[in-house]
């Protein structure tokens, strides 16, 4: 079990290491994310919903030359799960009046 979850999880590292697209119908990622699918229920011994589990992240990449008004990368009415966020904005220049904010969660302003 441990290995099919270190062998699944080599191949994805290539993904991210190489930031490569994925593709809906790359068949060695779909098999990769099936086998560590079935690993990890294996090793839980009860089910995963994987598709909450990627529900719960938010990845958000901005690029702007100027900003005028209001940029913001990600606002939610709750805060997702330590550590599942990511934002990354280029922002070249905030003009009078502008305002940029990378993520916002739970309502605060």
């Amino acid at each position: 079990m441990e290995k099919e979850v270190i062998s699944a999880m080599r191949v994805l590292e290539v993904y991210r290491a190489k930031n490569l697209a994925l593709e809906p119908g790359d068949a060695v990622l779909l098999d990769t994310v099936q086998r560590l699918h079935t690993a990890l229920e294996r090793m839980e011994g009860v089910p995963v919903d994987l598709g909450a589990a990627v529900r719960s992240l938010i990845e958000v990449d901005q690029k702007a030359e100027h900003v005028r008004g209001v940029m913001t990368g990600a606002d939610l009415g709750v805060s997702p799960p330590s550590g599942a966020t990511h934002v990354r904005q280029q922002v070249g220049t905030v003009h009078e009046g502008g305002e940029v904010t990378g993520f916002r969660a739970g309502g605060a302003r």
